[in-house]
């Protein structure tokens, strides 16, 4: 996709919304030097990957996470956290970058276009979790650094990547006393005892190194090869075993770790006979639950635990077991949305979990009830996925996706994996990944299932052929949509379920539309219409009035077009179908507002706005905020028109999602008009702040009414509206309009001089000035300079 450019000028970047760091409580014993050699390499010597490699356990994610904290200020759009350990196919990866910087997928352009055009020329840090396992990947992320001339890579992988790029740190195990320590004050200096001592008070509080335990606690820690995460599985027995007998549990365990697992390194030997320790310290029930739990591909929840467990019922309490396991420093837990506990694995410990269950042979059991219950979650949540809980449901589909992802790879793994259930999660998948945007990694995996599902049930293949053909026709490929629908309408006329075959003939006539054959497409619709009327579905009634709608839009039927979308909007509100209700309201807007009723178009636009808000619809917020751009145009408010159109473009570009050709005459002709009223120099100022905008403050621009809004000045004017800089911002805008330096600035805001850079980069941006005698200007006219709480103090931003 190209995106439309108003004016051929140089554009900022879209706002994203970047998953945060991994946050630990605990001090970080031993890393300062690390720490200074990190963000010497990427602030100061340039360099733009960085691997931290090691052993399992040697403490990389918490360094990267760590480092990036400090390296914040350096990159002014942002850090962000993408964990790999999920991911198991290397082709996956730009689908785990995307979902990680909120990028959602909503057209044809491949993925991986789609992240270097939307981090382009961005100043962001992504910390690449876990790469060892997809090392495929290499290539994607050297066309990445390719594209990207300001983005940072930080990357922990226990091997390098082997690009010319890369800078390789070897994070070692911290320093160890040796056997032979003695001396309580002087052995508390180093950095393995002294994390053992604290995560030892974690579990007995008053715990102290002292003459009798000093020993002890000396040999384990050298013992463990100063590996963090073995020091704390060790420390974490302490609340039932003294030092010694921890350090006579792991003499014992030396010799053999695991059967089947003998070959491995010695430092990954070490690390497992730390687990093993912690391990055999569980009693029989609480083995089970570790061991069982290992099939969880992401976080979880005790209720999932339950479910799956071999002794599960539906009332089984796990919490007391999980908390165990935490406890020992075995899992971790967080909390979910909704204050619930939520459990994770550190990847190095489930691995452990996962053979223990394939000595046990129980693994296949235990993958058939993981997979069986997240498909269960899945086609229970599918019929939500149209109603009033839509927003909520996303949300917890979203959190589980790393789970729906293992269901997928244990269902193509061969003799012991079910396609039928992989197939069925597939089914009841396709409209969470059509709202969220994960189309190419939701087509992989389809393309590879229907390829070997020829004898599956007729209703299975039916419905994956179905979700295929959707996410092919959001990516504008019509000729395998058309395909996978023909076939889907076969197999459902086969089955004679008629509400099916309604579906797949509006979804055929949808493909007509396409096509631009209009006379199919509304034979298709109207057919569609009748079958849902004849079995009394409402909604598959409301879906085929909005397509019948549509159609007369798109032909200019306008005055056709509105009762059909009043009707559409009655039966979806009654049925709670806010998506389709959001669309249906989307398209009334643009209908009356060429009717020339503004008012009531506004009032649709701000219902349909407000509902996809809530659905986190990116694609949808774009096509609200045009509506509201058109209409700020027809209301003689060219700037707000030019401001509105900026962030849709913008939003548009981190979704891949151009205008199709119908709706490209009528945006370009507003935009024109746009122009013409402002002149090129005001509308790229307007357009570019717009752009700058984040995505919730491009919704509130959206919905602040007329009267909230200063008037508008003629052509060559600018706003003069503070609102669009953040605090910070303002407090750059104020400092630079004296006559400051960046460097002059940083030192009184203390920050690094290319943080002021990054910010003036966006002021220029959000406020159209391209001089510093400009923003001089620009303040001076919003009495910026005279503002009491713009002293020049450092505060936070």
């Amino acid at each position: 996709m190209e995106p439309h450019d108003p004016t051929g000028g140089a554009r900022p970047e879209a706002s994203l919304r970047l998953r945060p760091l991994i946050t630990v409580g605990t001090p970080l014993f031993g890393r300062e030097d690390d720490l200074a050699v990190v963000t010497r390499l990427i602030s100061n010597d340039g360099v733009r990957l960085l691997t931290l490699t090691g052993a399992g356990g040697t403490g990389k994610t918490r360094l990267a996470c760590a480092a990036a904290v400090r390296l914040a200020a350096d990159f002014g759009d942002g850090v962000c956290f993408v964990d790999l350990s999920a991911v198991e196919d290397a082709a996956l990866v730009p689908a785990g970058v995307a979902q990680a910087i909120g990028v959602q997928e909503s057209g044809s352009e491949p993925l991986e276009a789609i992240l270097g055009e939307v981090l382009g020329d961005r100043a962001i840090l992504l910390v690449l979790d876990n790469f060892e396992q997809v090392l495929g990947a290499v290539q994607f992320v050297a066309e990445l650094l390719a594209s990207c001339p300001r983005l940072g890579l930080l990357v922990t992988s226990r091997e390098p990547l082997h690009l010319r790029a890369e800078q390789v740190l070897p994070v070692r195990p911290l320093p160890v006393p040796g056997t032979a320590a003695s001396d309580p004050r002087v052995v508390a200096n180093n950095p393995a005892v002294a994390l053992f001592v604290d995560r030892g008070r974690a579990c007995r509080p008053g715990f102290d190194l002292t003459h009798e335990n000093v020993r002890p606690i000396a040999e384990i820690c050298t013992r463990l090869d100063g590996l963090p995460l073995a020091i704390e599985l060790a420390a974490a027995q302490l609340g039932v075993l003294s030092p010694k007998t921890i350090l006579e549990r792991l003499l014992a365990r030396a010799p053999f770790v695991l059967s089947g697992v003998s070959d491995l390194p010695s430092r990954h030997r070490t690390l497992r006979a730390a687990v093993a320790s912690s391990y055999d310290l569980l009693d029989a029930a609480e083995q089970n639950v570790f061991r069982w739990c290992g099939v969880f591909g992401g976080g979880f929840t005790a209720a999932d635990a339950a479910a799956v467990y071999v002794d599960g019922q539906a009332d089984l309490d796990m919490l007391p077991s999980l908390a165990i396991l935490a406890d020992k420093s075995l899992i971790q837990v967080t909390e979910d949305a909704d204050g619930e506990p939520r459990f994770r694995w550190l990847e190095t410990i489930r691995s452990f979990a996962v053979d223990h269950l394939t000595l046990s042979g129980e693994l296949p059991i235990a993958r058939r009830r993981h997979a069986e219950h997240y498909v269960a979650i899945a086609e229970t949540a599918e019929a939500a996925l149209v109603g009033r809980d839509m927003s909520r449901v996303l949300a917890a589909l979203e959190r589980d996706y790393d789970n729906f992802r293992a269901v997928f790879h244990w269902s193509l793994e061969g003799d012991t994996a079910d396609l039928g259930l992989g197939l069925r999660l597939a089914g009841a998948m396709y409209r969470f990944w059509n709202l969220r945007g994960h189309l190419s990694e939701a087509r992989q995996w389809l393309e590879r299932a229907l390829a070997h599902g020829d004898s599956q049930p007729t209703v299975v293949r039916a419905k994956a052929l179905n979700a295929s053909g959707v996410l092919a026709g959001m990516q504008s490929d019509d000729a395998r949509a058309e395909a996978c629908f023909a076939e889907s309408l076969a197999l459902w006329r086969l089955v004679g379920d008629t509400t099916r075959v309604a579906a797949a003939v509006g979804n055929l006539g949808q493909v007509a539309q396409n096509r631009r054959d209009v006379e199919r497409a509304m034979s298709c619709f109207r057919e569609s219409m009748q079958l849902y009327d004849s079995v009394g579905d409402r909604r598959g009634v409301a879906v085929s009035l909005g397509s019948v709608a549509r159609l007369e839009r798109q032909q200019g039927h306008d005055r056709q077009a509105v009762p059909l979308f009043e009707r559409s909007v009655a039966l979806f509100r009654e049925v709670g179908d806010d998506r389709s209700l959001a669309n249906s309201l989307g398209n009334l807007g643009h209908c009356v507002l060429r009717l020339g009723d503004l008012s009531q178009a506004q009032a649709y636009f701000t219902e349909s706005l407000e509902l996809r808000q809530a659905l986190g619809n990116t694609v949808g917020i774009a096509e609200c905020l045009e509506g509201f751009a058109a209409l700020a145009s027809a209301n003689g408010r060219p700037r707000r028109a030019a401001r509105l159109y900026g962030a849709a473009e913008a939003l548009r570009e981190i979704t891949g999602a151009p205008l199709f050709d119908a709706e490209r005459a009528e945006h370009d002709k507003s935009v024109k008009a746009v122009r013409q009223r402002l002149g090129e120099r005001s509308l790229l100022g307007e357009w570019s702040a717009g752009r700058a905008l984040a995505l919730q403050d491009a919704v509130r621009f959206a919905l602040r009414v007329a009267g909230d809004e200063p008037a508008e000045s003629g052509e060559g004017g600018r706003t003069s509206e503070r609102s669009i800089l953040t605090r910070r911002e303002l407090e750059v805008a104020a400092l630079v309009a004296r006559g400051l330096t960046n460097r002059q600035a940083a030192e009184r805001l203390l920050v690094a001089p290319r943080t002021i850079e990054t910010h003036l980069e966006h002021i220029f941006a959000k406020l159209g000035v391209q001089t510093r005698a400009e923003l001089a200007a620009w303040a001076a006219r919003d009495d910026l300079l005279g503002a009491a709480s713009l002293t020049g103090r450092p505060r936070s931003s």
